[in-house]
């Protein structure tokens, strides 16, 4: 399921290089867009689809906070608290290249990495076909 990506692999290892024994991570992570760059953006695409989107990142200012991240330590169900854990911050302006168009891509994890280290989680992701009923 598209809104099931692991976060395990984060904690396998400390700052150092050294493999954690028993590593800490978030059941789940949300990204809220940062008030000051959220109100750029309309809500329906204008004529030209995405590559209008494209254009509108051009007017997001230089060294924005685009996201406020927040971290649940576990599921709600089992009592999991949300925390803010910091900014998604730039660093400069957004360009576009044909490195990041066609040549940057995202090893996902699965999330079944995280239920196998946390096996109490997996009855509250609900629809995730890997996990067994």
């Amino acid at each position: 399921m598209i809104t099931y990506v692991g976060l395990s692999d984060f904690a396998e290892y400390d700052e150092a290089g050294n493999q954690s024994k028993n590593p800490k991570f978030p059941f789940s992570l949300r990204f809220q867009p940062d008030k000051s760059v959220s109100t750029l953006f309309p809500k329906d695409l204008p004529n030209g689809g995405y590559m209008s989107f494209v254009d509108q990142l051009k007017s997001v200012p230089g060294d924005s906070t685009l996201y406020n991240v927040y971290a649940m330590d576990q599921p709600k169900e089992l009592g999991g608290k949300e925390s803010h854990i910091g900014d998604l911050v730039m660093e400069g302006i957004l360009t576009s290249s044909v490195f990041g168009d066609e040549k940057l891509f995202f090893r996902h994890q699965k999330m079944d990495d995280d239920v196998k280290l946390q096996p109490s989680w997996g009855k509250y992701l609900k629809g995730f076909y890997h996990w067994p009923w």
